[in-house]
C-alpha cells in the first residue's frame, strides 16, 4: 500500500510541474500598438547624413525600447547610426501625450524609392513609416 501511495504521489506532482499555466484572457490586456509617422528629412546637415524625424505613436505613461532602425530603399538596407530623443537599447516611458518625437542619421541618401519605408525594431514588434513622397 505505502509503494502504491508513493508512485501515485510522484505521478501527481509530476503532473502537476508539467501542466501549462494558459491565462485567462479576460484578465489579460492587449500591448497597446505603437505607430510612427515621418514628419521630415534633413540632407542639409554637414555631417554628411539623413537625418530622419518621425512621431513615434502610443498608449500614454507605458513602457517600450528600441533596438535599431532600418531606411529600407529599394534593395538597400541601411541601418541608423544615431538616435535622439531616445537611447538605443534603453527601456523608455511613453509621454503624457503618447507622442514621442525621434530624430534618426542614416548615410546621406537623395534619392528615394516610392515604397522607401523605416522600420523601428522594438522589443514589442516592428514599427513600419513609409517616407513621405516628393512635392513637385
Amino acid at each position: 500500500m505505502n509503494r502504491f501511495i508513493s508512485i501515485f504521489i510522484a505521478s501527481l506532482s509530476v503532473a502537476v510541474t508539467s501542466a501549462q499555466c494558459i491565462p485567462n484572457p479576460k484578465f489579460v490586456k492587449p500591448r497597446p500598438q505603437a505607430t510612427a509617422l515621418v514628419t521630415g528629412i534633413d540632407n542639409t546637415n554637414n555631417q554628411g547624413t539623413t537625418r530622419i524625424s518621425f512621431d513615434l505613436i502610443s498608449a500614454p505613461n507605458t513602457s517600450s525600447r528600441i533596438d535599431s532602425i532600418a531606411m529600407v530603399n529599394g534593395a538597400v538596407r541601411n541601418m541608423a547610426s544615431d538616435i535622439d530623443g531616445v537611447d538605443f537599447s534603453r527601456y523608455f516611458q511613453w509621454e503624457e501625450d503618447g507622442i514621442l518625437k525621434i530624430e534618426a542619421d542614416f548615410p546621406r541618401t537623395h534619392k528615394f524609392a516610392k515604397d522607401a519605408a523605416i522600420v523601428i525594431y522594438t522589443v514589442h514588434g516592428d514599427i513600419t513609416a513609409t517616407l513621405p513622397k516628393k512635392k513637385k
